[in-house]
């Protein structure tokens, strides 16, 4: 959800249920997928959220339906 910089120029991200993850790697956008490691609290992969990739559909009438993202509005 947000990629910043703290206080004394410590990066992190932000993730949609509230974790704050220090030091990410610097390729992590806002929007990116994350895996995050629960025992260590670190991101093991991330996938760039960008034309042409794969995805799911998480909600509404196409449910679980998988595409590929044309385009970013």
């Amino acid at each position: 959800r947000k990629v910043g910089v703290a206080l004394k120029g410590v990066p992190y991200v932000t993730t949609h249920d509230g974790r704050t993850i220090r030091y990410p790697d610097p390729l992590v956008k806002v929007n990116d997928t994350v895996m995050v490691d629960i025992e260590t609290g670190k991101i093991k992969d991330f996938i760039k959220f960008d034309s042409g990739n794969l995805c799911m559909i998480t909600g509404g009438h196409n449910l679980g339906r998988v595409g590929v993202v044309q385009h970013r509005e």
